[in-house]
Order: structure tokens, then sequence, then C-alpha cells
């Protein structure tokens, strides 16, 4: 978890806009005091897409995850969607 200062002006450059320019999304739509990263919010709908009971959908999710993001984990590499 890091903190970060924002110079804030809500006609010309408020906090929201310019969490989403550092690729975070910000908790309120005004004064937001947390942001969550976009990367964990794609991890998370992606997981959400193809939840399955089991080991299988969480390790396929994550391999698809990482692979949008030139990662590859030891195997076989497949794709989701």
């Amino acid at each position: 978890m890091d903190e970060i200062q924002l110079d804030i002006c809500d006609t010309c450059c408020p906090a929201s806009l310019q969490l989403v320019e550092r690729g975070l999304f910000p908790c309120a739509p005004l004064y937001p005091t947390l942001a969550v990263e976009m990367d964990l919010l794609d991890l998370v709908s992606t997981l959400f897409m193809v939840e399955a009971p089991n080991i299988t959908g969480w390790s396929d999710t994550l391999t698809e995850f990482l692979g949008k993001r030139s990662y590859y984990l030891g195997g076989v590499v497949r794709t989701l969607f």
C-alpha cells in the first residue's frame, strides 16, 4: 500500500482524474481517500467471469491475467477468451 499526495483543483484537475491517469481507480468521484490499481480490477473481473469452485478456474484466470502482461507460467500457454 502506498500513499500519494495530489495537488487538487476541482475545476481543472480533480483527484479522481489524476488517479485514473496514474492507472488507479478512485473509490469515490469527489475527494477519494482510497484507490485500487486497474490491473487488480482486471484480475478480479476476469476471475469472476470464469470462476469455478476448484483450483483450475483460479489457475486459468491467473495464467490469462499474467499472459496479457507478457508473463508466462511454466506449462502450456492457453487463452480463455
